[in-house]
């Protein structure tokens, strides 16, 4: 059984073949040479005529010009492959690859560098693809004449009412944007569109910001997994909610992949039934102000800019930064700052001055987002309190005065009494 090492340079094909024929019997490591550009960039080789019959691949996307993915990358690799297992390999990361060729199973996916422990159950798992994958020669391909008779009719099963209300709709157009605006909706997204309208423009973030916040459960479907969201009962169910942030991580820098995202809208009785089935599956249940924290934070910038400095905030709590990995203790701080009385963005700047202004921003927008704001002041602008009342001075007058005698003073004072 042949194996085609693509991209590998001679030496690390070398290594690669030894140490296959080492663990796997029967398989013959081909290593095709390296393809090159007249201006010397790494592209897909030609496959020789005597090594099409291959029933796998092994490949280094680096030594084939796709170190850095791009979308167009992804049906290359499939057209080069035309449908045998291929073990993919990369320096650079792979869940960007695992996410657009998840639902095609003939691919196996290695980040490296990798160890021996770590590649033996890897390629243990191409080669038993392999083994199973049959070649159809071209010649041997038929294609169904027009004549053909069809024993028995195919029933296509009626579309009812319901079904069309469950179809897949995609994220940037679907039923539940074309709903009415609450209150609270209006005033969080005129405070994106007003004072941080380069956030607004950004992928995913004007969808969100406006479908978290309806009634209505529905299913936010990525690649290849999927998340339950229903708005009013604070509540998030997922199989797997790190893919499903891993593709949003993604997303924020390939719109190709912002565009696959779809919705399922359901109704109550189809979410109650559809959280049972997923539960079953091993699903989780997650407060949804927890992920929605989680969710912004994958897709918002790491420093973002205002000049609305007077933009108030107030929490009505805290998220359980215990399910949340990698929070600074900083952003604990600055929030827990806003829990009793609303802080502006100005006031934030001055209690935490150790922390960039950009960063503060983003916590700021983060808690909005994330609907752990109180919704009373989300938009709303506080007084410039930069300067004391007057009120205020008068009132310390005595304070400012006594900090100005000394202890002997104060001592000589009772002495004379």
């Amino acid at each position: 059984m042949k194996l085609l090492l693509v991209g590998f340079s001679e030496q690390n094909a070398n290594l690669l073949s030894f140490l296959i024929q080492q663990h796997f019997k029967d398989v013959n490591c081909i290593h095709i040479d390296r393809g090159l550009t007249s201006d010397l960039k790494f592209v897909l080789p030609e496959i020789p005529n005597e090594h099409k019959e291959a029933r796998g691949f092994i490949i280094n996307l680096g030594g084939v010009g796709m170190l850095s993915y791009q979308h167009q990358h992804s049906q290359m690799i499939m057209e080069y492959v035309s449908g045998r297992p291929a073990l993919l390999t990369t320096r650079t990361t792979i869940n960007i690859w695992e996410e657009v060729l998840g639902m095609h199973g003939n691919f196996l996916y290695l980040q490296s560098p990798y160890t021996k422990d770590t590649i033996l159950p890897v390629l243990q798992n191409l080669i038993e693809k392999a083994k199973h994958f049959v070649v159809i020669p071209k010649n041997e391909i038929q294609i169904d004449k027009p004549d053909t008779i069809i024993e028995k009719p195919i029933i296509t099963p009626k579309v009812t009412e319901e079904d069309k209300s469950v179809l897949r709709q995609p994220l940037s157009h679907n039923d539940l944007l074309a709903l009415p605006n609450s209150p609270v909706q209006n005033a969080l997204q005129h405070m994106l569109k007003e004072h941080f309208s380069l956030v607004y423009t950004l992928p995913m973030i004007k969808e969100f910001s406006k479908l978290f916040y309806q009634n209505t459960p529905f299913i936010l479907k990525t690649s290849r997994y999927d998340v339950l969201i229903d708005p009013k009962n604070n509540l998030a169910v997922s199989t797997n909610i790190a893919r499903v942030l891993d593709y949003f991580t993604v997303a924020k820098s390939h719109p190709e992949f912002a565009n696959s995202i779809t919705i399922e809208i359901l109704n109550v009785s189809e979410s109650l039934s559809q959280v049972r089935k997923m539960e079953q599956a091993g699903a989780k249940k997650y407060i949804l102000s927890t992920l929605l924290w989680q969710i912004y934070e994958a897709i918002l910038p790491d420093e973002i800019q205002t000049m609305a400095h007077n933009l108030q905030l107030k929490l009505k709590f805290m998220p359980n930064f215990a399910d949340i990995a990698g929070t600074p203790s900083y952003v604990q701080a600055v929030l827990a700052s806003c829990l009793s009385t609303p802080k502006t963005i100005k006031n934030l700047h001055t209690l935490f001055s150790e922390i960039k202004p950009e960063t503060i921003h983003r916590i700021f927008l983060l808690a909005n987002l994330a609907k752990i704001a109180d919704e009373s002041v989300i938009g709303t602008m506080g007084l410039d309190d930069e300067k004391p009342s007057g009120r205020m001075t008068q009132k310390n007058a005595g304070v400012n005065k006594a900090v100005k005698v000394g202890f002997f003073q104060r001592l000589l004072n009772k002495l004379t009494m």
